[in-house]
């Protein structure tokens, strides 16, 4: 079946932060544990209990995928220490709101896209991101301050479908938003697992795009095609035809 569709991760694909994440996960934090204004919770205290918090999300993570509720990590931090729960309660979804805007200011286009996108859409193509990240408001925000948003006919977010990729449900409603079958679709992204093989499980096509980039592309048995940057792809769509 003809290609209609091409689909691309986010982050480590069109977009990425700049300066890395991990290394600015405490000093978010901090900017995060300074809105809460109740009763006195020491920082170290606090970081301590989000990190027991979220392993604790990550140990829950089943097959089913699901999204991680932020608010509740916020929250359940506080109550470990010590905070009654109905104090934490409202504090989760500011907390939540706060996390995700910080990462906002780190995200810088990668690879070129806006030299791309332009190009598949001249071509015909209809265009989608279907990214794991838990605040569309977010990322939306983020891909219209470099000017990529516009690019795309349905922007799809694990935060607001529920799932996590390679749960096939992700893939089936980018394709629903576009109005293309799977088969007549591509994903494009850097993750074996998440992008590529649930991509295909899906019934998508898929190209893996290693972040950071390496030439010569290695070759996957997974992926459809790889490619060494965002500017060989639209010669590789039409192999598909």
């Amino acid at each position: 079946m003809a290609l209609r569709a091409v689909l691309f991760d986010a982050f480590g694909t069109i977009i990425h932060p700049e300066p890395g994440w991990e290394g600015l996960r405490d000093e978010c934090l901090a900017v995060v544990h300074g809105t809460w204004t109740g009763r006195r919770v020491p920082f170290r205290e606090f970081l301590a209990a989000y990190e027991a918090a979220r392993a604790e999300q990550h140990a829950a993570l089943d097959a089913n995928l699901r999204e991680f509720d932020f608010a509740a990590r916020f929250r359940a931090a506080l109550v470990r220490c010590g905070v009654p729960l109905a104090e934490a309660e409202p504090w989760g979804p500011v907390a939540s709101e706060r996390y995700h805007r910080f990462q906002q200011a780190l995200v810088h286009a990668y690879d070129q896209p806006l030299k791309v996108l332009p190009d598949l859409k001249a071509a015909g193509y209809r265009l989608g991101l279907v990214s794991n990240y838990n605040h569309g408001g977010v990322l939306r925000d983020a891909l219209s301050r470099l000017g990529l948003l516009s690019s795309f006919d349905a922007v799809v977010v694990s935060g607001e479908v529920g799932v996590l990729k390679p749960h096939p449900r992700i893939f089936l409603a980018a394709t629903d938003a576009l109005g293309v079958a799977p088969s007549e679709a591509v994903m494009v992204g850097n993750d074996l697992d998440a992008d590529v093989r649930g991509a295909r499980a899906a019934g998508l096509r898929a190209v893996w795009t290693p972040y950071p980039r390496v030439a010569p592309a290695p070759v996957h048995a997974d992926a459809d095609a790889v490619v060494e940057r965002l500017s060989d792809l639209p010669a590789v769509l039409r192999r598909f035809g």
